[in-house]
């Protein structure tokens, strides 16, 4: 009898803590992201991303797989945004122009209604974020309890320019590149993470200084515990 209290309490716990997190991330992030401009190519995926759903016209944009701006566009499809392949000549040239294709897809975001078009893209990454966050919540649970699980901490080398801290992930800086966390000296000090989550180009110190690549180096002699996609190499610290 005892046993299924508390087992009903872990589990009421648990998900206390996950509507908290989520919560919390969410409105702080739904707050953050209405005062913030959009950034040079998110008008271009989100743009791209609804042509391929709305069209089914993939020419725009296909350096990159379509999968994650296929999700931040389903909110899209219920707005009405013009379709300018046919009387617009600058789409013919965004096609075969990089240049051209952030300054037309730019203008035709604000052809429409720019702000709603970013505010629903941006809630699908909320989610997206939320979504993680729970999951590296319920798998640090699962090896150290809930009250660690609420305060995992990574060490992170990251390959890109959005900021980690917009996706509520909690994390000691590595040498990144081209992303760096200014100050992260003194926000650091004193904190130890469980984890190392390292970037594969990073981990080969591609763009890396040799300083800082000697930081990552040994871990080319260590066997990872999990990879993410085989672009995300994950490192339990002793």
């Amino acid at each position: 009898m005892h046993l299924k209290r508390d087992l009903r309490f872990t589990s009421l716990a648990t998900w206390f803590i996950l509507l908290f997190f989520a919560l919390v991330f969410g409105s702080l992030s739904g707050t953050s992201m209405v005062q913030k401009s959009a950034t040079f190519d998110e008008p271009n995926k989100l743009i791209a991303g609804y042509a391929n759903l709305k069209w089914h016209d993939y020419r725009l944009a296909p350096d990159h797989p379509p999968l994650a701006r296929l999700i931040t566009a389903l909110p899209l499809l219920a707005l009405r945004i013009p379709d300018p392949r046919v009387t617009d000549r600058r789409w013919d040239d965004s096609l075969v122009n990089g240049t051209a294709q952030i300054l037309f897809t730019s203008a035709m975001l604000h052809r429409g209604d720019a702000d709603r078009i970013l505010f629903w893209g941006r809630m699908v990454v909320v989610g997206l974020a939320v979504l993680l966050g729970s999951l590296v919540f319920l798998w640090a649970k699962k090896f150290y309890g809930a009250g660690p699980a609420a305060l995992a901490l990574i060490g992170l080398s990251y390959f890109g320019t959005a900021d980690p801290r917009y996706y509520g992930i909690p994390f000691v800086y590595l040498p990144s590149t081209p992303f760096y966390y200014p100050g992260h000296e003194e926000r650091d000090m004193g904190r130890k993470p469980s984890h190392l989550a390292i970037s594969a180009t990073n981990l080969q110190g591609v763009l890396l200084d040799e300083a800082d690549r000697m930081v990552l180096t040994p871990f080319l002699r260590k066997v990872p515990i999990a990879k993410i996609g085989y672009s995300i190499f994950i490192y339990k610290l002793p």
